[in-house]
């Protein structure tokens, strides 16, 4: 249902989000640092060129930080679930 240059970014930016799933990653940081996010959507967004004025540029990086938001905690809830899977309670 998204259009054609959201369902690029979401492509990317989950081919791009798979190298950060290690731990130690800054996306399993306690908080994530605001930097770093605007540094991930930055990149991604430096790999696709999108042609368009600079108010729809703007949109689209903006979009963008929100996906990158949302991805990593669509990822950090997964990896939460999963480890408390494995690990016992500490009592």
């Amino acid at each position: 249902l998204y259009p054609r240059e959201v369902r690029l970014m979401a492509s990317v930016l989950e081919e791009y989000m798979d190298r950060y799933e290690y731990e130690g990653s800054p996306m399993y940081a306690q908080y994530p640092d605001a930097v770093t996010i605007y540094r991930i959507a930055k990149e991604i967004y430096e790999k696709l060129s999108f042609k368009g004025s600079d108010k729809e540029k703007a949109q689209l990086k903006n979009m963008l930080q929100v996906m990158v938001c949302q991805e990593m905690y669509v990822r950090r809830r997964r990896h939460d679930k999963f480890c408390r899977k494995f690990h016992p309670l500490m009592r």
